[in-house]
């Protein structure tokens, strides 16, 4: 069951990738020359390893929508010039003291669950997979913030607009993001 799970996902992502690269004449693409270009940074094995460490910190029991969500943050912050251009450093980056993720400065960096884990592994492998040539499958909308749905802060209710609501989790774009899109 777990073998046609898994061929049921990769021809998900097959059909996703085939009918969503863009055709239009500005930026139409061979599929054989997106197949061809060589991984961006973040998808390097270590940045995948950061990506997948936060989402299980960050996101462990929200299951595989929470852990894409997650992912997509740190995703999207890697495309914004307000942040670092690579995963790792977007996850360990401090402001004023400040982690942008908690577990980072909690000194929770020890897998407990290790099935969770590799779960998790797959899923943000996934996402990686599919974000390395589509850029539409984006579920947070373009999210840069998110915090736990219990959680109160004037920052997130001030500068911030909701963009969706994934199980514990709040997901926030700049104002000005959304204005312009």
């Amino acid at each position: 069951m777990k073998t046609v799970a898994k061929i049921s996902s990769l021809c998900l992502l097959f059909v996703t990738l085939c009918y969503h690269i863009p055709t239009n004449e500005k930026h139409h693409l061979n599929k054989l020359q997106v197949w061809a270009q060589p991984d961006p940074p973040i998808f390097d094995k270590r940045q995948a390893k950061c990506l997948v460490d936060n989402a299980y910190h960050e996101a462990r029991g929200e299951g595989r929508q929470g852990w894409m969500a997650v992912t997509y943050v740190v995703i999207n912050r890697t495309k914004d010039k307000k942040f670092p251009n690579v995963a790792c450093s977007v996850i360990n980056q401090k402001r004023k003291k400040v982690c942008q993720f908690s577990w980072v400065c909690e000194g929770k960096k020890h897998i407990k669950d290790l099935h969770t884990y590799k779960k998790i592994e797959s899923t943000i492998n996934d996402v990686t997979y599919v974000v390395r040539y589509n850029k539409s499958f984006d579920i947070t909308k373009g999210s840069l913030y998110y915090k736990k749905v219990n959680v109160k802060s004037n920052f997130f209710k001030n500068r911030l607009r909701p963009t969706i609501t994934i199980g514990q989790h709040a997901f926030y774009s700049d104002k000005h993001t959304m204005d312009q899109t």
